[in-house]
């Protein structure tokens, strides 16, 4: 019924010829200001819910397993050890070579570069500011970024970052309320927004980088039409140094917002909060990003929204605070991309835009200290949430600061992802996903689990990486199938606004041309071997890796049962 819509939009249609924008001021008039009909649906979350399920379930299979006779129970067994078997089989190399597939001949040997011009713009009393622009093929639009260092602030200040970010991208301005801001941005603008960008940062030469050192940057993007690059300058400068912070109300609705979605998305994606909680002990930039988005977060927001209500004069002042000490033209990056046309009109209002900016940033307590002890001593950390899955992650570094990182480790590092990982964790396991994450920028190798109906068998899986790829030594076919996709995640397709961010983060990593190459021919040259002497590295993780766990209480407990006694996972209530 609801697809017969015909005879319904016809006579909309006449009606609106007829009697034009009044048929919508009508509707509106009478189905939404003059709608009395209210509806008032509170949901309360359940604390029990998680053992009410698990144990109705457990009711149902027993009743199942009553009305099963004995046969059918042997016959279930048999039918559930043939799938088991199949699951772990290999696949016959005779069916596989029946697939069409290319070779490594058929690969490009070079890397594929982005443009890139880097000026220097002065700005007011002797300070300077990068510009970085790309003459990329963006027919007639302008994409625009503009990058403050986060590290301007005091580390206590980062976690309040993300409610900052938000007020400035959907609060008024000096001179427009949120609607009229709003509206002039959609009507001038294809987007205008302010976000944080992180990375580790590595050593030159392709080095595992220091834990202590990370890039971590504020940044405000947009993009607009060529003709409309004046508009979006002055609404950038507006955004970033005009926002009228001062609004409690909506900061309030803000906080609850965001509350409320990070405590879905600890049980609905438990894999990144369980990462992130792993990279907080590694490194610097994991710690950050840890308090931007991880489970800390969720604290940050409760305390927040509490002062938010109790004493919002002292949260407004800290976030009054945070914008004067990080906004400053002298050290910001503006980054352009547009067309060879549109780029020399664009760039030459970037020094009004810095112009709109402080000189220099207000005095702060910047500058972030961190500790290595989480490398030294593993952890095994349970966080505990309701929910029916869990969310397995098990992480360490395997290069030391300094150590070189070769290309091959892309390779095998996929491999396992898709090929053992994959038929061990997943098809076998039955969890929804399973990744295998390594960072060629700190060396960082990182297992996780997305939904899994296990725990303790999955961190058991992720231990056997190391035995695997000694015993199943791959053959020239397989070898060849591994550097094709590791080649394919190096050449993935990227919009032309990505690209000019992609070459903006390399920039500020120092990462070369040459690095890249170099990268590359090792990608193409990796052998049998080096997948051998992967192995020796995530062994470490097995014997060394901290663990953390997104899971239910009663899932924690048990596993608890079967680890090791020195493994076992020390449970922490997150909601």
């Amino acid at each position: 019924e609801p697809l017969r819509f015909e005879e319904a939009l016809a006579s909309l249609k006449e009606d609106v010829a007829r009697r034009g924008g009044a048929v919508f001021v009508e509707l509106l008039r009478e189905s939404v200001l003059e709608n009395r009909h209210r509806c008032t649906l509170s949901l309360v979350p359940e604390p029990q819910l998680g053992g009410w399920l698990q144990a109705a379930e457990e009711q149902e299979l027993s009743a199942v397993r009553e009305r099963l006779s004995a046969g059918e129970l042997k016959a279930l067994e048999e039918e559930t050890r043939a799938l088991r078997a199949a699951q772990a089989a290999r696949d016959d190399p005779a069916d596989l070579a029946k697939l069409p597939t290319l070779s490594t001949s058929d690969l490009t040997a070079s890397t594929k570069s982005i443009p890139i011009e880097v000026d220097e713009v002065a700005v007011a009393g002797g300070g300077r500011a990068t510009l970085l622009t790309h003459e990329l093929p963006t027919d007639g639009l302008v994409y625009l970024n503009v990058g403050f260092d986060l590290a301007r602030l005091p580390i206590d200040d980062v976690p309040y970052v993300p409610l900052l970010c938000r007020m400035m991208s959907e609060l008024g301005t000096d001179t427009l309320d949120e609607t009229a801001f709003s509206r002039t941005v959609s009507a001038q603008t294809g987007s205008l927004g302010v976000s944080t960008m992180t990375s580790a940062k590595p050593r030159p030469g392709g080095a595992a980088g220091s834990p202590d050192e990370a890039v971590a940057m504020l940044m405000l993007s947009g993009r607009a039409v060529a003709d409309k690059a004046p508009q979006l300058f002055d609404l950038a400068a507006d955004m970033l140094a005009s926002t009228q912070l001062d609004n409690a109300e909506r900061a309030v609705a803000m906080l609850k917002q965001s509350l409320a979605r990070a405590e879905a998305a600890v049980v609905s994606s438990g894999n990144s909060y369980a990462s992130a909680a792993l990279a907080a002990r590694f490194s610097l930039c994991g710690s950050v990003d840890e308090m931007l988005g991880g489970v800390s977060q969720l604290h940050t927001l409760r305390g927040a929204l509490e002062q938010a209500q109790s004493d919002w004069p002292a949260l407004l002042a800290r976030l009054e605070r945070m914008r004067s000490a990080l906004l400053s033209a002298d050290g910001a990056v503006v980054n352009l991309s547009a067309d060879e046309q549109s780029l020399a009109t664009t760039a030459a209002h970037v020094p009004r835009l810095l112009g709109r900016l402080p000189s220099a940033a207000a005095p702060s307590d910047g500058g972030w200290a961190w500790s290595a002890g989480g490398v030294l001593v593993p952890s095994h950390e349970g966080l505990q949430v309701p929910t029916q899955v869990s969310y397995v992650a098990k992480a360490l570094p395997i290069f030391q600061p300094g150590e070189r990182i070769c290309g091959s480790t892309s390779v095998v590092s996929r491999y396992l992802r898709t090929a053992y990982l994959w038929n061990t964790v997943r098809v076998q396991g039955g969890a929804y996903g399973c990744n295998l994450a390594f960072s060629r920028l700190d060396g960082r190798a990182t297992f996780s689990s997305y939904r899994d109906p296990n725990l303790a068998a999955t961190l058991e899986a992720y231990d056997g990486t190391g035995a695997y790829l000694r015993s199943n030594p791959l053959g020239p076919s397989e070898l060849s199938k591994a550097i094709i996709g590791a080649v394919g995640e190096l050449d993935a397709p990227q919009s032309v606004d990505a690209r000019g961010v992609t070459s903006m983060v390399r920039h500020l990593l120092g990462v070369t041309e040459e690095e890249r190459q170099i990268w590359r021919d090792e990608v193409l040259a990796t052998t049998a071997a080096d997948f051998v002497a992967f192995a020796d590295r995530i062994d470490e993780v097995a014997a060394r890796g901290s663990v953390a766990v997104v899971a239910s209480e009663s899932a924690i407990a048990e596993a608890n049962v079967a680890l090791p006694e020195a493994a076992r996972l020390q449970a922490k209530a997150v909601l």
